[in-house]
C-alpha cells in the first residue's frame, strides 16, 4: 500500500509521538485505523502485527525526530507482509 506524508501531516506532526508523527498521521489517514509508530517499525493497537517501515520512512523519521527539514513523500507500507507479535 502507497502512503503519501503531506505537508499538512508534517505540520499537524508531532516529533518522538508514535500516534501523532507526520507517518502515523499519513497511515491513519490512509487506511483509516490508527497504527503506533515506534522504532521504525509500526504496530496496530487491536490487533497484534507488526510491520518494517521502509528505509525512507525510517531516514525521515529520524530527520523530523532531530528538527531537520523534510519534505512530503510516498512510501511503501508492506501491510501484506505485517508479522504477529
Amino acid at each position: 500500500m502507497q502512503i503519501t506524508v503531506t505537508m499538512q501531516d508534517i505540520l499537524d506532526g508531532q516529533m518522538q509521538a508514535c500516534y501523532a508523527c507526520p507517518i502515523a498521521l499519513a497511515v491513519a489517514r490512509q487506511t483509516g485505523t490508527q497504527w503506533r509508530i515506534l522504532n521504525y517499525s509500526a504496530t496496530h493497537p487491536d490487533k497484534p502485527v507488526r510491520v518494517t517501515l521502509p528505509e525512507e520512512a525510517a531516514t525521515f523519521i529520524a530527520a523530523f525526530d532531530s528538527v531537520l527539514p523534510v519534505d512530503p513523500f510516498t512510501f511503501e507500507f508492506p501491510i501484506e507482509t505485517a508479522t504477529k507479535i
